[in-house]
């Protein structure tokens, strides 16, 4: 057959006898307009060997997330633990009626914002990856971890001093608590563009480093009982670990 020549293939009906012809015709793919937008697309999960497992763990993509939900996931778990003692000790004597029960009460107002923060920190991850790819993911789980900290440091500058008020300080914090949280989701939302052929270990690892960030906070209280120095080394961490992984690369998609 000639090239230009077009295969054909003749067909019958089987209820009246019709008969045709079908053409098959040639088309022109652009390979180079079939690209693959993300990995997490194709990703096929590979079995976790010594090889594979150091693969992970020496990939600076790997600690983008880990750190930062070290300080986000770390940072909630110590002042959800904290504050409430805290509260009370600074403000039993000042404002009258106020006991431990409502120092908690005030305190469980930053887990309840999970509700809505940490599936919106998640949600707008998404948002904004339509438009600038895994960058605008990582650009927003550090904007988070960033102003968190800043908020914690606020915070404990804030509570040295000689008469806070309460009020001011639940501001500050729930403001620090809302970024925090919001980090929690934006981490989560990052983690299947790093290491997608291994999503499952780097969910656990990444969720495994929060854990790890809540012990590491709270040795900052067993070794600085002064609540608002605690607070503001805190958030200086927070901060410093943030600005570290800001160099590292992430795929377009």
């Amino acid at each position: 057959m000639d090239s230009d020549e077009k295969p054909t293939a003749n067909f019958e009906k089987k209820d009246g006898g019709e008969k045709g012809t079908v053409s098959v015709h040639p088309v022109d793919i652009d390979i180079d307009k079939v690209v693959v937008q993300s990995n997490v697309d194709i990703a096929v999960n590979e079995s976790i060997t010594f090889k594979t497992a150091m693969k992970i763990l020496t990939s600076p993509i790997t600690w983008l997330p880990a750190l930062g939900y070290i300080t986000t996931f770390g940072l909630e778990l110590v002042v959800d633990a904290s504050m409430a003692d805290v509260l009370w000790v600074r403000f039993n004597k000042v404002i009258p009626g106020f006991d431990q029960s409502k120092a908690g009460y005030y305190t469980s107002i930053f887990g309840f914002l999970n509700l809505v923060t940490r599936p919106f920190g998640g949600y707008f991850g998404d948002v904004v990856y339509r438009y600038g790819g895994t960058r605008a993911k990582k650009y927003w789980v550090i904007l988070c971890g960033l102003l968190m900290g800043i908020f914690c440091l606020v915070g404990g500058f804030y509570l040295e001093k000689e008469s806070p008020q309460m009020p001011v300080l639940m501001g500050i914090f729930a403001i620090s608590m809302i970024f925090s949280e919001f980090g929690n989701g934006a981490n989560f939302a990052l983690v299947p563009h790093c290491n997608p052929y291994n999503n499952g270990v780097m969910s656990g690892l990444v969720g495994a480093f929060g854990n790890l960030g809540g012990v590491i906070f709270a040795m900052v209280f067993r070794f600085q009982p002064d609540a608002g120095k605690a607070y503001w080394i805190m958030g200086i961490i927070c901060i410093v670990l943030n600005l570290v992984v800001l160099p590292i690369a992430v795929p377009k998609y």
